[in-house]
């Protein structure tokens, strides 16, 4: 994925992922292995104490591999300019959390790149789940189901990992019933309340049922390769990686994930949950397997940016655009007074930023319901 003519770039954001992807690259340049004759870091430069500030990690990268990391303000665009994209591209405009990447990209660009190596992927395929105790328990491996019992045990102590076990392994099995029901009705409202599904009109929340039932995997015989095969089909996750990849083209930039191999997702597929998460320790294998390679402060980080200052900058504009009529389109989607009650919720995303996400999500329904692009002189122009 790095063969290039020109000097590849790369995002090395400080976390676990795309600065392993910066590493193994940098060894393979030093190595005469990669195919590009040259390697390009970049980082983005949140200079606030906001949880967006990833530059500690980022320079620890760069001083641990002797590279200079360019570090390269967060792009920040007005709403009119994702109102104009939608209209230039005649889809949803970008997330702020995208497009504040848009600063990496044109300076790559300018510096004569055309590819850039990121590293989406790493969180979908590499992290791990307690699954392994239900996986375990409904194909009667005992042996196994021991042996994860006791390395947790080693890892976090007897109490937690018996209620990991209740939890994960045993809980899952029990039949059917009143106290079980009790509990799937709870789970379901909050989730639907997380998912934001509370503020859909009844015809919209039908057919968001009618796409999950018709997309979600059962076919997976474990519990992760089940969410892992839903990665795959998942609506969302193909419609940002296509927005990312718009973005990039749209510079001069090819986008480039090497965690999206289909050899590494294959072997994500086979490889047992308990290889990937040990204790409270993610991406297990994944450390282990950059050891050297990263210094210490990134192989044993456990935090991870939060970017929802990327909204908060935008959310005078965004209470603005929505406190006028909405369009018909939209009115027949979302129930106006939830809309009204989110409105009021923005200014508070210290615990959620699910407030944002979901009036963007307005936002850009009403950007691609403005009138579209007209012709003239055969030239594109905004009404």
């Amino acid at each position: 994925m790095s063969r290039s003519s020109q000097p590849v770039a790369c995002e090395v954001s400080g976390g676990l992922d795309s600065s392993g992807i910066f590493a193994v690259a940098e060894t393979l340049r030093r190595q005469e292995l990669l195919p590009a004759p040259g390697l390009e870091g970049y980082t983005l430069a949140f200079s606030d104490e906001s949880d967006a500030n990833e530059l500690e990690y980022a320079r620890a990268v760069g001083r641990h591999l002797d590279c200079k990391i360019q570090e390269i303000l967060p792009t920040r665009k007005p709403l009119s300019w994702y109102q104009q994209w939608a209209g230039h591209y005649r889809e949803f405009p970008s997330y702020p959390n995208g497009v504040m990447g848009l600063g990496i990209r044109e300076r790559a660009r300018d510096q004569r790149s055309r590819v850039l190596l990121v590293g989406v992927g790493g969180d979908e395929w590499l992290c791990g789940s307690r699954n392994y105790y239900a996986d375990a328990v409904a194909a009667k491996r005992w042996d196994e189901l021991l042996n994860c019992f006791e390395l947790d045990r080693r890892n976090v102590g007897l109490h937690r990992s018996l209620w990991w076990l209740f939890r994960h392994g045993l809980a899952p099995r029990i039949p059917d019933g009143t106290v079980k029901q009790f509990l799937r009705k709870l789970l379901a409202d909050d989730q639907r309340r997380i998912e934001g599904e509370v503020w859909l009109t009844p015809p919209m929340k039908r057919l968001l049922r009618q796409r999950r039932d018709k997309y979600l995997s059962s076919r997976a015989i474990k519990t992760r390769q089940r969410k892992q095969s839903n990665t795959l089909s998942s609506a969302y996750a193909a419609h940002a990686r296509e927005l990312e990849e718009r973005m990039a083209s749209s510079v001069g930039i090819e986008l480039r994930r090497p965690f999206f191999d289909v050899d590494l997702i294959q072997f994500a597929f086979t490889i047992p949950d308990w290889y990937l998460l040990r204790g409270h320790t993610d991406k297990y294998l994944h450390r282990k397997a950059l050891t050297g390679l990263l210094p210490q402060a990134v192989l044993t980080r456990t935090t991870k940016a939060e970017f929802s200052i990327t909204y908060r900058w935008l959310l005078p504009e965004i209470r603005q655009g929505l406190m006028g009529k909405m369009s018909k389109r939209v009115q027949d989607w979302v129930e106006p007074g939830e809309v009204a009650e989110l409105l009021g919720n923005v200014g508070n995303l210290e615990n959620s930023s699910w407030p944002a996400w979901m009036l963007w999500s307005l936002i850009g329904c009403e950007a691609m319901s403005s009138p579209r692009l007209k012709s003239k002189d055969g030239c594109l122009v905004f009404p």
